[in-house]
């Protein structure tokens, strides 16, 4: 799966916000890719799929992420 992120530093005197959508401003980030266990079914025409991770930095691991799945705007698992 591939797809971009939006990413927010909400820092109350200077927030600063970002995409790497394809509709914005380019920068060294890119778009994301995402490695599934488990396939996702989608169809053309069908309902949306937003999918949401959470992302964290750890000192012996490189890149942890929690997918959350989201199906018309409803949680799925």
């Amino acid at each position: 799966l591939v797809g971009y992120f939006v990413i927010g530093f909400e820092v109350p005197s200077y927030p600063v916000y970002f995409s790497t959508s394809p509709q914005d401003t380019p920068t060294h980030w890119h778009q994301r890719i995402f490695f599934l266990n488990e396939p996702i079914q989608v169809q053309t025409g069908g309902p949306g799929l937003r999918l949401m991770y959470t992302h964290y930095c750890l000192s012996d691991i490189a890149r942890v992420y929690t997918i959350h799945e989201y199906l018309d705007e409803k949680q799925v698992f």
